[in-house]
């Protein structure tokens, strides 16, 4: 199970995070490990890469 804030450290390039989280998510797209999220978790992802994108227009 893949938390939200691993895929929020990849797509926002959390350091030190963002390293990390993205050699969990390199695995899963190699399928070396199988990743799952939550509906919620999409939920809450979706909602803070709109806000960063949002505030980044202004």
């Amino acid at each position: 199970m893949i938390d939200s804030d691993v895929i929020l450290d990849h797509f926002l390039d959390r350091k030190p995070f963002s390293d990390h989280s993205t050699r969990v998510l390199a695995l899963c797209e190699n399928k070396k490990v199988n990743g799952f999220v939550t509906g919620l978790a999409i939920a809450n992802i979706y909602y803070f890469l709109q806000k960063k994108t949002v505030q980044n227009l202004y």
